[in-house]
């Protein structure tokens, strides 16, 4: 055989097996990073969220949208100067790059666009804009961009002019948006990006890394990271830990199992550790870190926990490093926009100036209506935000009836609402010579201009005499102003027993009075007896609490009004029952519904999302539950369902609140408030609940009063802070407390319910 032939026989055999074992090897690595992390954690948000987003004096719009043209996907870059600042976005959802601009002023004012190569718009998909030092020292601008096969431009001139966009050897569904420096050579620089199958977004997503040792002008092959079994890990971004010594990559997990998913590398991306979940308040899409003047770190990312208040919308998380290697939520949060798009939103970027401001950049629906999307950036410094966040700390406390004052020996039975004029009216009962249920009791009104700060001296509703006027159970009809107060009467020397048994002189009476001033003034109260008390029922209470207007709906105008009865022969506690009053033509005249059996009396209901209603209860069975009694109608109240319970909601047999706060707006998720003294067997630790699916979980709670606490009533209030009144310290008081939702969420240990 000829020599040469042979020689490259040989050559061909050596190489063919130096291609396998390669092939093996390459195979062997995915394996070994390929891995299955199991059941998802819990995705609870336990810390609290500041809300800047409708400050729009920190707003600057760097490209608006028309109704023609969308301004999507921005990366900026902070130049070394400190001052200088570029900003590069597509057109349209994923589409066509192009679009950058200038600014010489960290992002207060905005060059107009900077002339581009014609191939940039037939180049597609989220550009990122990094700066390169090569091994010579030589400083470039490099925009990278493309959906599959990857792409790049460079600028040698400071981003004046740049050459065409070219293949750079890469793959990736997205271009990187971590470019960091690594080892101890200049130009050699570290990348991350995903792409699944066949360079498509599809799945299963993996993560790719990727690194140039000449500034970014040429690139290794890609060495895959990360795979995680039935997870989609991508959109990776990279931090280093403060001393400089650990990397820390995040990425957005999007099939939804689990939260964001980190993994660390102590060798400059050489090897990485087993990946796990990030906190829950780090779950989102597109995390884009930066660190704080004080050695904090924050992230901004489009928040995809269903559970969060801020689903759906650019949030900011701030904490610690540590915080996410420890597994903890960090300190807080922070919402700086509101998407009126929903999801569509949130890829972000955030610069810290040499002041210590930081400008967070993304692409956003600012406004409903016929403009698309635009591109906006946010200006803060981080003590604004630590100031609005003590701020939401406080609870601003006022104590509006104490016991022995103003002629009256007790206050009880609180109820607050907004009146139409943003006022709050606070009533109760005035119990003149005891702490008694019977007696020579009047109804009592304060009024609150300023939030709760201040209240007018107390306002006689009703007074009858030496009877009892009771029950306080307002209602707001907003189609025509008018307020509803429901109470009920009965002889001051008849008692509850009696009228139980029904061998008392009277019987309990309904009656309601009604304000066309926002409670300056009120009717006197009329008897509706016949209408809301059916034969056979002796005791009856209207609440207390508060009733509602429906706002969706078939019945949608409905005033409802929580009540209870009791049923004759009387039974004991399983003779209790629960019902509605309603009226459909504004209070005119009132129909009472089915009752709801049994061993369930004082109540207060609340609309869900689909139109259904809930009925909260005190609950007398006490046998198999120590907890609230619920029940749901599809009528608008009119019939109810079998009784349930619901376990987390324990109570020692006292009224409780139940409120909307909000209903849901696109992808934020509705808010319902529960109040409630949280025991199972005395009148004490006063706790306020959030729900935001419709009461079925309440991930966020707080006490609001430790000691002795029973009955309360919860109100929006025009700032929409959370408004709570409630009898406290042996019924020798009867407080207000005023705070944000965000404080709910302050404490950890009392993030879940018992």
């Amino acid at each position: 055989m000829n020599k040469h032939v042979l020689q490259q026989i040989v050559t061909i055999a050596t190489l063919a097996a130096a291609l396998s074992t390669t092939a093996t090897l390459k195979a062997d690595d995915e394996a070994a990073r390929s891995f299955d992390l199991g059941q998802p954690a819990p995705k609870d948000i336990t810390i609290p969220t500041i809300d800047i987003s409708q400050q729009r004096q920190r707003h600057t719009v760097i490209a608006a949208g028309t109704p023609d043209i969308y301004q999507g996907h921005a990366t900026t870059l902070l130049m070394p100067d400190g001052k200088t600042m570029f900003c590069t976005w597509t057109l349209n959802h994923g589409g066509s790059c192009g679009p950058i601009k200038r600014s010489d002023d960290g992002g207060k004012t905005w060059s107009d666009l900077i002339p581009t190569p014609d191939n940039w718009t037939r180049t597609r998909n989220c550009p990122s804009i990094h700066r390169f030092v090569d091994p010579d020292g030589k400083a470039r601008l490099i925009v990278l961009a493309g959906n599959g096969p990857l792409v790049q431009s460079i600028s040698e001139d400071g981003g004046k002019t740049w050459t065409p966009m070219k293949p750079n050897g890469m793959h990736g569904i997205v271009a990187p948006t971590t470019v960091i420096p690594v080892g101890d050579k200049p130009g050699h620089y570290m990348m991350w990006t995903h792409r699944g199958p066949n360079d498509k977004d599809r799945a299963p997503l993996k993560i790719y890394q990727s690194e140039t040792f000449d500034g970014g002008l040429t690139w290794s092959d890609q060495r895959m990271i990360l795979a995680v079994k039935d997870a989609n890990p991508c959109e990776p971004a990279v931090i280093r830990s403060p001393d400089g010594k650990q990397l820390l990559l995040i990425a957005r997990e999007n099939a939804r199992k689990y939260s964001s998913l980190i993994m660390t590398s102590d060798d400059e991306g050489k090897t990485w550790s087993a990946p796990r979940e990030a906190p829950p308040t780090l779950m989102g899409d597109r995390h884009r870190p930066r660190y704080l003047p004080d050695g904090r770190l924050m992230m901004v990312f489009r928040d995809v926990n269903r559970k969060s208040p801020t689903y759906g919308h650019f949030v900011g998380w701030i904490g610690r490093y540590e915080d996410i290697i420890d597994g903890k939520p960090g300190q807080y949060r922070v919402k700086p926009l509101h998407s009126n798009a929903g999801l569509d939103c949130g890829y972000g970027c955030l610069e810290r100036l040499p002041d210590g401001t930081m400008v967070a950049t993304t692409y956003v629906k600012y406004n409903p209506g016929p403009n698309k999307h635009s591109v906006v950036s946010v200006r803060f410094k981080p003590a604004e935000l630590d100031a609005l966040l003590a701020e939401s700390q406080q609870v601003q406390r006022t104590d509006v009836f104490k016991s022995g004052e103003g002629g009256y020996d007790t206050y009880r039975i609180p109820s607050i609402i907004a009146a139409p004029n943003g006022e709050l009216l606070a009533f109760c009962e005035g119990r003149k010579h005891s702490k008694s249920d019977t007696g020579d009791i009047d109804m009592l009104l304060r009024r609150s201009v300023d939030g709760g700060k201040t209240w007018s001296s107390p306002q006689v509703i009703w007074d009858d005499e030496n009877n009892t006027c009771g029950n306080p159970c307002p209602v707001v009809d907003h189609d025509t102003g008018v307020i509803h107060l429901l109470m009920t009467w009965n002889r001051g020397d008849d008692h509850e027993n009696k009228i139980k048994e029904g061998t008392a002189q009277d019987t309990r009476r309904v009656f309601v009075a009604t304000s066309s001033d926002n409670g300056a003034t009120w009717s006197r109260p009329r008897q509706i007896t016949d209408q809301a008390k059916a034969e056979g029922w002796g005791w009856y209470a209207t609440g207390p609490g508060a009733g509602i207007q429906l706002q969706r709906g078939a019945h949608r105008g409905r005033l409802v009004v929580p009540c209870d009865n009791s049923t004759m022969p009387w039974k004991g506690a399983e003779s209790y029952r629960s019902h509605a009053l309603y009226s459909d033509d504004h209070g005119k005249t009132w129909r009472y519904s089915q009752a709801i059996t049994s061993g369930v009396n004082e109540c207060e209901v609340v609309e869900l999302t689909e139109g259904r209603l809930m009925m909260n209860m005190r609950n007398y069975r006490r046998s198999k539950h120590r907890a609230r009694a619920i029940s749901f109608s599809d009528d608008g109240g009119e019939t109810w369902s079998p009784v349930t319970h619901d376990k987390k909601l324990i109570e020692p047999v006292c009224q409780a609140s139940i409120r909307r706060y909000r209903w849901p707006d696109g992808e934020q998720p509705g808010v319902i408030l529960f109040s409630n003294p949280a025991s199972e067997s005395k009148r004490v630790n006063m706790t306020v609940r959030a729900s935001f699916d419709d009461a079925k979980t309440w991930p966020m709670s707080r006490t609001l009063h430790k000691g002795s606490s029973a009955y309360s009533c919860l109100v929006k209030l025009p700032d929409g802070r959370v408004g709570c009144l409630y009898e406290a310290d042996g019924y020798s008081r009867i407080e207000f407390a005023a705070f944000d939702l965000s404080w709910l969420s302050l404490s950890p240990a009392n993030t879940k319910s018992p």
